[in-house]
């Protein structure tokens, strides 16, 4: 592969600071506004981003460092009175209180993150950036907000001048300095934007106008957090790969994501125009319909979600005959290969194995194949609601890893049902041995036939290579 330089984030910093600093000298002479103070605060907390950023592009950071160094420089904008104190949509406005600082570090965290997780093709981060940020200006010079307006299009024109050499092919990265400078500028240009009076933000534009990297995060935590998983592993389930895997060409992706941005900033600003928060959510609500309707992005994290809720509901599937039937949802969260197969076969052989199930979990995630399944069963008499009824299962925990890349787990429990203890744990091998058995075997008929086809040149050559033991443990209490 190429090697591709990432100090992208240190140039567009560079040419945003100079823009803004030589419109900053050169307003009273133009008219083009007095209340700069503003940049100041914004530009050291860019500065501050811009450093923790390749700090990491150059020796990776740990997760919690890297926050430390985000939050410092939300602190120089939150000390210099970037505070939201009250919400407002729709007419009803909200007095945060004593969560106003805490809002307001979520809403600049939120935006740096957001655009940060969206940076993995070439040019889609910079397009994102330079939409946004060209819309946030628009609003603020509706608003009769000049300063804000010029700021906002000078980081649209740094970004700009950036995506001439991060197009497809890019011969240089932004990076984690440009990626999380991107949000921490148009998240808190957003913000400013959007204040009217003593602290009172109009959420409804901004909201829009940041759908696409609201609705890929909040997308990856459903995604993770009900499959079990952490929200900081790593998949091919963001926006950007959904859209890659549909469309096939880097180009065609940033065609469709600026289209989608551009339908969202249109629909903000015109609600600004207008004075209705009406438009920009009917606008947000249709581009977010659309993306999950026609399965492009969205409709298996809505699957999770609406699955959830059921649960949470207490909603049981019932026979004809006015009994609870088994609980059995698959979501094929993305790729092609046949994990519902994998699943029903499970199912049927485990029956034999004589352990009094109370459910079954099956999470994979491969990403390196864009390969993500979660399926989980439980049984129609499965009552173990309070915790000293769960603290009476027992829990089977089956780590599955191929060629030395963990690629799922398992996760049975079931009720022990006085069985004598050696026949309990011989029963148990038995059925981590039966699971290990079933995915070496799919793994031979489907990753090597890929392998072999030429779709994945580093899958292994041994399905068995790495199939790890399971453990048991009980249930948490």
């Amino acid at each position: 592969g190429r090697v591709v330089a990432t100090g992208g984030g240190a140039a567009v910093f560079a040419a945003f600071a100079s823009a803004v600093l030589v419109t900053w000298v050169a307003s009273p002479y133009f008219t083009l506004g007095k209340k700069w103070g503003f940049a100041v605060p914004l530009l050291a907390s860019a500065g501050v981003i811009t450093a923790v950023g390749l700090v990491d592009d150059i020796r990776p950071l740990r997760g919690r460092h890297k926050l430390i160094g985000q939050l410092l420089a939300c602190s120089v904008l939150i000390a210099s009175g970037l505070v939201v104190r009250n919400v407002s949509a729709f007419g009803v406005s909200v007095d945060l209180g004593i969560m106003a600082v805490p809002f307001t570090i979520f809403w600049l965290l939120g935006a740096i993150n957001s655009v940060n997780l969206l940076d993995g093709l070439d040019g889609f981060a910079s397009t994102i950036g330079v939409i946004l940020a060209g819309a946030v200006g628009c609003m603020a010079a509706v608003d009769g907000r000049t300063e804000l307006a010029l700021m906002a299009f000078a980081f649209a024109g740094a970004l700009v001048g950036f995506l001439r050499f991060n197009f497809p092919p890019a011969t240089i990265f932004l990076g984690d300095a440009g990626s999380m400078l991107i949000g921490l500028v148009v998240g808190a240009i957003s913000v400013e934007a959007s204040l009217k009076g003593p602290g009172t933000a109009l959420l409804a534009a901004p909201a829009a106008i940041w759908l696409i990297p609201i609705a890929d995060t909040g997308c990856a935590i459903v995604r993770r957090k009900l499959t079990g998983q952490s929200i900081y592993s790593v998949d091919h389930g963001h926006f950007h790969h959904r859209l890659l895997d549909r469309l096939g060409c880097n180009k065609r992706v940033l065609v469709f994501v600026a289209v989608a941005c551009l339908a969202t900033a249109t629909g903000a600003l015109l609600s600004v125009v207008f004075q209705t928060d009406l438009i920009a959510v009917l606008t947000a609500a249709g581009i977010l319909l659309i993306l999950v309707t026609t399965d492009i992005f969205g409709r298996a994290e809505a699957r999770l979600v609406a699955r959830r809720v059921r649960s949470l509901a207490g909603i049981k599937e019932v026979s004809s005959n006015g009994e609870s039937t088994q609980h059995n949802n698959t979501v094929h969260l993305q790729g092609e290969l046949p994990w519902s197969d994998l699943w029903e076969e499970i199912l049927d052989d485990i029956e034999a194995v004589e352990l009094g199930f109370q459910s079954l979990i099956l999470t994979i995630n491969v990403p390196r194949m864009h390969e993500s399944f979660h399926g989980e069963w439980k049984s129609a008499t499965n009552s173990a609601s309070s915790d000293s009824e769960r603290a009476q299962l027992w829990q089977l925990c089956v780590p599955l890893s191929l060629d030395g890349d963990e690629i799922g787990i398992f996760q049975v429990s079931g009720k022990r049902k006085g069985l004598p203890t050696e026949l309990f744990y011989e029963l148990l091998r038995e059925l981590s041995e039966r699971l290990e058995c079933h995915v070496a075997d799919f793994c031979e008929r489907h990753f090597l036939s890929k392998t072999a086809s030429g779709e994945l040149a580093s899958a292994p050559t041994d399905p068995t290579n790495g199939l790890a033991g399971g453990t048991l443990r009980p249930a948490p209490k």
